[in-house]
């Protein structure tokens, strides 16, 4: 990202060059960290409260595996019960099971667990899922086939920055994470997009000051994030 455009390598080793570009790759993203670099080169100082940690370095709030796994059976049961998200707590474990299709028996689990004790990759292993599964009914299911098994963190998260100049954008959770309950961050992410889209179709046709119609997205964003 330069000060008038920005230039991205795509898969195909292809090179594609805009006057703007959207970052909405998330934290981990390439596209988001050449924004928050030029950002930091251009303003060379935060608005980080004295003690207070965001960006990176913000703490994990839980630490979880998701595991995505299918059981007709298990639909079956839960048949009369119908939810979303069913809470799992017994003596073997404390989880939380989605209900993605009930027609094709899709499940999604939330399992936490407990850095140091316990590590991301033995958390992850085959026997702690098939465990963590199996855990979730008194009487085991027959037909579960799990296909995949991932940690992560939930986090808190505010960039300092939400542009660099008029180049560079973050949207999403690329400038700000947060819990998943109650859909906050998908419904923020188009908070963003709905209110940075029509400002860059504005400001690329022309006829307006761009830099200061731009600028607004972040002054109006982040404060109520």
């Amino acid at each position: 990202v330069s000060d008038d455009r920005a230039l991205a390598t795509l898969d195909d080793d292809s090179t594609v060059a805009a006057r703007r570009v959207v970052a909405a790759d998330g934290v981990r993203g390439a596209a988001r960290l050449a924004v928050v670099a030029k950002a930091k080169r251009e303003r060379r100082q935060t608005d980080r409260a004295p003690g207070q940690s965001h960006l990176d370095a913000a703490p994990a709030l839980q630490h979880f595996v998701s595991v995505a796994f299918e059981s007709r059976e298990l639909a079956d049961r839960l048949r009369d019960r119908p939810a979303m998200l069913y809470f799992v707590f017994n003596a073997a474990t404390v989880a939380v099971v989605v209900a993605h299709d009930f027609r094709k028996g899709i499940f999604n689990l939330q399992v936490p667990f407990f850095p140091p004790a316990e590590r991301p990759g033995d958390a992850a292993a085959p026997v702690a899922v098939r465990n963590a599964v199996a855990a979730l009914t008194t009487t085991p299911l027959r037909d579960v086939a799990i296909s995949s098994a991932r940690p992560w963190l939930m986090r808190a998260r505010l960039d300092d920055f939400f542009a660099c100049s008029d180049v560079g954008f973050l949207a999403g959770d690329a400038a700000h994470e947060m819990p998943p309950s109650g859909g906050l961050g998908l419904n923020t992410a188009v908070g963003d997009a709905h209110n940075l889209a029509w400002k860059l179709a504005l400001a690329n046709r022309g006829g307006v000051d761009a830099a200061a119609l731009l600028a607004t997205y972040e002054t109006e964003r982040r404060p109520v994030l």
